[in-house]
């Protein structure tokens, strides 16, 4: 479990540092508006965040036909929530959007672990056929 925890938090890391070169090179250099900017590099980061957590964090033999959709329903949750943050500090109290980021990131990583966990775990089949998680 502690292995995983530091795997998942170097993974969390490199995609927080990827996220933030993406945001501030879409913003700051090609002119995106914010709230478009950061929507993009959030889904790209959870590409990679999932290729990530699947190979190296749980080591995980989980199908992607079950993993993938989990991942992806867990993330857009997630992206909501750092659209809502963002758009909440940025257009509507006019806050630094780099400083909003590190809120939002911190919103949505407070429950990536616990989801996560559940989706790479292999689950027991009995000789019934059900599944046991």
């Amino acid at each position: 479990m502690r292995g995983a925890f530091l795997r998942f938090a170097l993974v969390g890391l490199a995609g927080s540092l990827v996220y933030f070169a993406l945001l501030w090179s879409l913003v700051d250099v090609l002119h995106w508006p914010v709230v478009p900017a950061s929507c993009c590099a959030f889904v790209l980061v959870v590409v990679e965040n999932y290729l990530l957590h699947r190979a190296w964090t749980f080591r995980s033999q989980v199908p992607h036909g079950r993993a993938l959709p989990e991942f992806m329903l867990a993330s857009v949750l997630g992206f909501g929530v750092n659209a809502a943050v963002m758009a909440l500090g940025v257009a509507w109290l006019g806050l630094n959007y780099l400083a909003v980021q590190l809120l939002a990131i911190g919103t949505v990583v407070a429950c990536n672990f616990v989801g996560a966990q559940r989706i790479f775990r292999a689950r027991r089949t009995f000789s019934h056929g059900k599944d046991m998680a």
